[in-house]
């Protein structure tokens, strides 16, 4: 089974400088997360209308450097932490199915409302509101060939979030192959996908982020 892992530290950006700016940080990050992007779902197209764009970017830097992974006839992919759609819409033509799943409520429902609008059957693109634990029996006991998970950057936070953000300068290489090798995932790969400067977050002069594609490979017995 090969899974292909961009972890979500990107979801962390405006929520991270909102709290800053606030002066906390709630201990419990998954509902806090799911808060905000409940509030944030509807308004991704004027709030960060640069994330259509980079969602189309790093699924097709996937593609082009691992075709194999990816067969219209029998490919069974799970887009983690989905949100509203962006990667799977990007996705659903390159696969046979994809399954959405979020902590974000209204999340789900954007992205249920975005496949009913390409006219696509639940069969072939849905999601699901729910926290995967790991507990046998979740989303039905579905075997997937693909996951997916939502962009990375290597640096992403300015230095005065770095007390309260966690992994708040992005993932370092090390580190991200240590937490795959735990997760039982071998033939790490670590590519760069994307690398621009935002200055909505960062100003003009601000430095670039660098979005990149991890991979890793579990194996069939494991």
């Amino acid at each position: 089974m090969h899974h292909l892992r961009m972890l979500p530290r990107c979801v962390w950006l405006r929520r991270a400088m909102l709290l800053w700016q606030a002066g906390t940080l709630p201990h419990d990050f998954t509902a806090a997360n799911a808060a905000y992007f409940d509030e944030q779902a509807d308004h991704v197209e004027t709030e960060h209308p640069h994330w259509p764009a980079m969602a189309e970017k790093v699924v097709t830097k996937m593609r082009t450097d691992w075709p194999e992974l990816f067969d219209p006839a029998r490919t069974r992919a799970l887009d983690f932490a989905c949100g509203i759609g962006l990667i799977s819409q990007n996705l659903h033509p390159h696969v046979q199915s994809v399954v959405g799943v979020d902590i974000s409520q209204r999340s789900v429902e954007r992205y249920n409302a975005l496949a009913r609008s390409l006219e696509l059957a639940p069969e072939k693109m849905r999601a699901e509101h729910l926290e995967l634990t790991g507990a046998p029996g979740e989303l039905g006991g579905a075997l997937f060939d693909l996951i997916v998970a939502a962009p990375d950057a290597r640096r992403l936070f300015p230095d005065a979030l770095a007390a309260v953000v966690p992994q708040a300068h992005g993932i370092a290489e090390d580190a991200l192959r240590a937490a795959f090798v735990g997760a039982g995932l071998g033939a790490f790969e670590l590519r760069d996908a994307v690398s621009e400067r935002m200055p909505q977050y960062f100003g003009e002069d601000g430095p670039p982020i660098v979005w990149f594609v991890a991979r890793g490979v579990k194996p069939l017995d494991g």
